[in-house]
């Protein structure tokens, strides 16, 4: 009888270790606008999820996977999806974003300036509504290229999180979905 107690003590304390460990993952993008192409990289502990190459099209996003498979992901309005995201990115603690651009109007040193200083203040305007932490570490730098019509983005982020929060995040949003709250209803 004790010794199962001792298991089952065993097993619990285990479970709550599992789930309340840190789950670290690092997004790497690249994104040319102009070319209407980009990849995303996925990474968990430092290991290679997935990478993928991405184009945008009129009916969403296509991902072509590296044997050559192309896989549409439509754009609509998704309410119980929204909910989902919003609800996992509460739960998402951010603590490095880095976003690197560049961006050009071929001949035209003052649009390109211009360009430049909206990219700046657009960029750093949303790494401050993402920080959601005072350690997070947020890096923007955008460079200018007056030769050639050019606009790319990079971007690293850090997320760390843990399989307790992911579930609670997951429970809420079917809570509100199911209940209807929020997310485009009127409260008049």
């Amino acid at each position: 009888m004790d010794l199962w107690l001792i298991i089952l003590s065993f097993v619990l304390a285990l479970l709550l270790i599992v789930l309340v460990t840190p789950i670290f993952v690092r997004i790497k993008a690249f994104v040319n606008v102009l070319g209407n192409i980009g990849i995303v990289s996925l990474r968990l502990y430092g290991l290679r999820l997935f990478e993928v190459r991405l184009k945008f099209c009129k009916a969403g996003l296509v991902l072509i996977k590296p044997d050559g498979t192309e896989r549409l992901i439509k754009m609509t309005g998704n309410t119980g999806m929204l909910k989902l995201v919003s609800e996992l990115f509460k739960q998402i603690r951010i603590s490095k974003a880095v976003v690197f651009s560049t961006a050009g109007i071929r001949n035209s040193a003052h649009d390109t300036a211009l360009l430049c200083g909206y990219l700046i203040s657009v960029i750093n305007t949303a790494l401050a509504v993402l920080m959601n932490s005072k350690t997070t570490h947020a890096v923007s730098k955008t460079e200018p290229v007056f030769n050639k019509d050019e606009l790319t983005f990079a971007f690293d982020v850090k997320l760390s999180t843990n399989i307790l929060r992911l579930l609670a995040a997951v429970l809420t949003a079917k809570v509100k979905s199911q209940k209807g709250a929020g997310y485009g209803k009127s409260a008049y």
